[in-house]
């Protein structure tokens, strides 16, 4: 039966696991000390390849930089640098449980290398099992719903705001637009509405930006909040509320405060838009 390689790759494979504590039991039977000069130095090569093997393996992948490679390298040099004091303490650990009256003592070293291999392969599988339930527990979490008429309106009235090719198609994804939630449980007004769009809709350039138009209201305690559009990879991405006021903006808790004070989106009709000037300031949408 052919075995695909990425099993001997993969740190949580059975096969990778059986396999590597095979091999270091095997080596560990071995008494270096018995071998002819060219039958240590393939003796040492095997440690070191496998000891980088098996580092490789166990080792976190990089994104940017192969963090496995490195530290298979890295491990298998130093194992076959180190190879005289390496087998001089094998060699002094023998003659300690010899004189102990153990008999066979490298089977006993080969139990303790498997079992030691085995322990951290049950671990690693055990770390891997319960990142994918807890990756599991938060996809089913996470649930879509239609927007609420307060929502699309406001989002409606920024992109109607001004007549442009981009408001158009963007439009055009509010109308099959639905809201991501994550459910906990736990209900109440939320100042951030994150949108879940069909990946085949038409999309905007720039990909990434904040909507030029934003739509202005007053708090129930006088303050101004601004509502917001973001686009992400040229669709909607979410809509959010907070304080007009820049001072606000250094405050971690602002979206705490705005809340707070509001127990819904505001109504359409209280809602009036303004746009980035060239200067930065924001102008009246008429």
């Amino acid at each position: 039966m052919h075995l695909a390689p990425s099993r001997f790759t993969d740190r949580v494979s059975p096969v990778f696991g059986a396999s590597s504590a095979a091999l270091f039991g095997a080596l560990s039977l071995i008494d270096p000390s018995r071998l002819s000069p060219a039958r240590r130095r393939v003796y040492r090569a095997g440690v070191a390849a496998t000891t980088a093997w098996w580092a490789g393996v166990t080792t976190d992948r990089a994104a940017l930089v192969p963090a496995n490679v490195v530290a298979g390298v890295a491990a298998g040099s130093a194992v076959f640098a180190l190879s005289d004091a390496s087998e001089n303490l094998d060699a002094r650990i023998v003659g300690r449980l010899e004189r102990a009256g153990v008999r066979h003592p490298r089977r006993w070293l080969a139990a303790a290398s498997v079992a030691g291999v085995l322990v951290g392969y049950a671990v690693d599988r055990a770390g891997a099992r319960a990142e994918a339930q807890a990756l599991e527990v938060g996809e089913e979490s996470v649930r879509t719903r239609a927007l609420t008429p307060a929502v699309r309106e406001a989002v409606h009235g920024i992109l109607q705001a001004t007549d442009t090719a981009d408001a158009r198609v963007l439009l055009g994804q509010l109308a099959v637009a639905k809201e991501s939630f994550f459910d906990d449980g736990v209900e109440g007004f939320s100042a951030t509405v994150e949108f879940q769009v069909p990946q085949d809709v038409v999309r905007v350039v720039p990909h990434q930006q904040a909507y030029p138009v934003r739509a202005l209201c007053q708090a129930p305690d006088g303050r101004q909040l601004q509502i917001s559009l973001q686009l992400m990879e040229g669709k909607l991405s979410h809509l959010a509320i907070d304080f007009a006021d820049e001072a606000h903006y250094e405050d971690e808790s602002a979206i705490d405060v705005v809340e707070e004070l509001l127990d819904q989106w505001p109504d359409p009709a209280d809602l009036r838009y303004v746009r980035e000037g060239p200067d930065g300031h924001l102008l009246p949408v008429t």
